[in-house]
């Protein structure tokens, strides 16, 4: 087994610079608030019970923790790699912003609906990166991510094994589980380098669909400001790149 190919991307003919660029803010920027983190998520996270405007920007620069950065890096660096290479650099800049912006609208819609306290801070890049996914989805549907991306979906599963009695009472916590160790065993055992995008982000969206099933709507994670991402990412692109390539 050549382990080198699940690691093979084609990078094509031009590098991604903005997304690198937006992955070393994110970086440096967790390594400097890592210390005060409850100050940096009040100053620049988006806190719909006070909104300021200019954190709309910033708060997809603020990440929770190391695991949560590593996960967002990760998606960012390959949904770039693909759609840098598609469309212009201003285009793909006002699409992550546009993402970012509509998730927090989305995110204080669903806080008040849901009843979740609006003074929690919403940080973290998820959203702008849910609207690239949207887009690679769209324009990209067949283009292949590493098949190591599916090492993603443990990140919910971890959360699970924390509390491993769900695991044995809930079907939903074990339908998880089958699915990540199913589509692991088969990229093994049959040498899958690669992925299509709509089977990456297939796959995610009914991980998500499922742990929401068992684990209901929590103040952890905004399920609804990821799907406001995704529908501001689409609807950007008609808006930012009609005559794109």
């Amino acid at each position: 087994m050549n382990l080198a190919r699940y690691f093979g991307l084609d990078m094509q003919e031009k590098f991604p610079v903005i997304t690198m660029v937006i992955t070393m803010m994110c970086v440096v920027i967790f390594l400097f608030t890592t210390n005060n983190l409850p100050y940096y998520e009040s100053s620049f996270g988006f806190i719909p019970a006070s909104p300021r405007i200019y954190t709309l920007l910033t708060y997809s620069f603020i990440h929770a923790n190391m695991a949560h950065l590593i996960s967002n890096v990760i998606m960012l660096i390959l949904l770039g790699i693909i759609l840098e290479n598609y469309i212009d650099n201003l285009s793909y800049v006002l699409i992550y912003m546009t993402s970012g912006v509509v998730s927090a609208v989305f995110d204080t819609v669903s806080r008040g609906v849901l009843s979740i306290s609006p003074s929690l801070p919403f940080v973290g890049a998820s959203g702008a990166i849910f609207g690239l996914a949207g887009v690679a989805m769209l324009v990209k549907p067949y283009e292949k991510l590493p098949s190591f991306t599916v090492l993603l979906f443990a990140v919910p599963l971890f959360m699970l094994v924390s509390n491993y009695s769900q695991l044995l009472t809930n079907p939903f916590a074990m339908l998880l589980v089958l699915m990540f160790v199913g589509l692991t065993t088969a990229i093994v055992l049959f040498e899958i380098p690669s992925l299509p995008t709509l089977v990456i982000f297939f796959y995610y969206t009914v991980f998500t669909i499922l742990f929401i099933l068992m684990e209901g709507f929590t103040q952890n994670v905004s399920y609804i400001g990821h799907l406001g991402g995704l529908l501001g990412g689409v609807l950007s692109f008609f808006l930012f790149c009609r005559k794109g390539k």
